[in-house]
């Protein structure tokens, strides 16, 4: 299974709940190999000024306090072995 920016969000936020913004987009730029700077990845975070862009946040992951946090929409993106 190929894993995706969702996927690894996801992931991130499963293990780190109430991460803050620049926390998991620093995770997100060490996973694909990239330099971190402000506003990397900033689409997944925000709402789209398009109609037809896919929106993330408040549909996976919603503001919790400083944080967010997975929705339960958002937990089908986890690919990680969930104990029972």
């Amino acid at each position: 299974m190929k894993i995706n920016n969702l996927n690894i969000i996801a992931n991130y936020l499963f293990d780190n709940p109430g991460s803050r913004y620049s926390d998991i987009t620093r995770h997100l730029c060490f996973e694909k190999g990239r330099v971190w700077n402000r506003g990397k990845y900033s689409r997944y975070f925000s709402k789209t000024f398009w109609k037809e862009d896919t929106q993330y946040a408040h549909r996976l992951w919603v503001r919790a306090g400083n944080g967010w946090v997975l929705t339960a929409l958002g937990m089908g993106y986890v690919t990680k072995k969930i104990a029972n």
